[in-house]
Formats: structure tokens, C-alpha cells, sequence
């Protein structure tokens, strides 16, 4: 498939699934296609690990443990039967990660650190 049609393809998906395997490596990485679920809008069911829950909630992600096959599909089910949950999902995925770390708000940070060091008192020798 052509680069410039796949983000059109994900966008058609009803749910963002991410099933990470028990390696140091993958409780490290973060995962690209979970950041392009949440910026889509795309529910995400996901393996629990470290780097996806420092950056969003069980309020964002519907997490199950690795290779609980029952929590997993309990997840798809309640997201299938509930639209109203499924956007819950969405709007939180995109309040915790995507508005937080928008270019926007990442640039007013890196400005307000320049003036801090700009504009800060050096410190004094004695």
C-alpha cells in the first residue's frame, strides 16, 4: 500500500490494539502505533507495560495483562457493545497524551525554559 494511504486505512479501525511480548525491550518503548490510535481517535486495548501506563491511565487505555486472551476479549466486547465508553476512551486517550504533548503546548515549555534561563540570576561566586 502507498505511504500516503495507510494513515486513511487506520483511521477506518474500530479499535487500536497493541499486544506487547514480556521482553525489557518492549516495557521501554514506547509504541508508534499507539500514539497514532490516540491521535486518530482510535480506542486502544493494550498489553499492560511500564511505558504505556507512565503516560496514560486505565481511564485512556483498556489494559489487560499479557497473554490473559479472556481480559483481551472481555475489552474488545465492552468497546463493541458500548459506544459511549468507546468515546470516553478516545476523549481521555486524547486529554492525557495528545493535547498534553501537542506541538503547541511542547513549544510553550521549551519557551518558557528559555526565558527562565535567559532571564534568571546567575549564580554568584564567592
Amino acid at each position: 500500500m502507498p505511504t500516503d494511504q495507510i494513515a486513511l486505512e487506520i483511521a477506518k479501525a474500530d479499535v487500536g490494539i497493541y499486544t506487547a511480548l514480556p521482553d525489557p525491550h518492549m516495557s521501554i518503548a514506547m509504541p508508534g502505533k499507539v500514539l497514532e490510535f490516540a491521535t486518530i481517535g482510535i480506542p486502544v486495548v493494550a498489553s499492560r507495560v511500564p511505558i504505556l501506563e507512565a503516560f496514560f491511565n486505565d481511564e485512556a487505555i483498556l489494559f489487560f495483562t499479557r497473554g490473559n486472551i479472556d481480559e483481551f476479549c472481555d475489552h474488545i466486547l465492552k468497546l463493541y457493545h458500548s459506544p459511549s465508553l468507546r468515546q470516553s476512551f478516545i476523549e481521555n486517550a486524547n486529554r492525557m497524551f495528545t493535547y498534553k504533548y501537542s506541538w503547541k503546548n511542547e513549544f510553550d515549555q521549551y519557551l518558557a525554559l528559555i526565558h527562565k534561563l535567559a532571564f534568571s540570576q546567575p549564580a554568584r561566586r564567592r
